[in-house]
C-alpha cells in the first residue's frame, strides 16, 4: 500500500500487538496514504462516532481534509492507527494535537469495540 514513507517517520513507532481477546493488530504511525481509507471510514461511521469525534455532525468530506488529517509531523501531529495484518484495514486511529491547543482523540472500528478492554 504504502509507495514513500514522509521525512522523519518514526520506524520504532511500528510494532505487532496481541489484544486482550487474542487477535493480532499492527500499530504504526499515519501516513498520507491512509488517506482514502480514513475518508471512507469517516463517511462510514454510524452517527455515534461521528459525534464523538467530530462533536458534532461529520465534517464535509473534501481531499483535503483526509489528507490533512493523515499529514502529521510526529512531533506536535502524532496518529497512530492500529490495522489488520495481512489486509491492512484499519482498526482504529487516535491523534494528538499539540497546536494550537494540546488536545487528542480515537476512534475504534465497531468490529473492534465489543472485544476492546478500553471501549467497554
Amino acid at each position: 500500500m504504502n509507495s514513500q514513507l514522509p521525512p522523519g517517520y518514526p520506524h520504532g513507532c511500528e510494532r505487532a500487538l496481541r489484544l486482550a481477546d487474542g487477535r493480532t493488530v499492527q500499530l504504526r504511525p499515519i501516513r498520507p496514504d491512509d488517506a482514502g481509507q480514513l475518508a471512507e471510514a469517516i463517511r462510514t461511521a454510524d452517527p455515534d462516532t461521528v459525534r464523538r469525534r467530530f462533536v458534532g455532525g461529520a465534517p464535509h468530506i473534501t481531499p483535503a481534509l483526509p489528507a490533512h488529517l493523515c499529514t502529521v509531523d510526529h512531533r506536535d501531529r502524532f496518529a497512530p492507527v492500529a490495522t489488520e495484518p495481512g489486509t491492512g484495514r484499519g482498526v482504529a486511529v487516535a491523534r494528538y494535537e499539540a497546536v494550537p491547543v494540546a488536545g487528542g482523540g480515537g476512534v475504534v472500528r465497531w468490529g473492534f469495540r465489543p472485544r476492546c478492554r478500553e471501549c467497554r
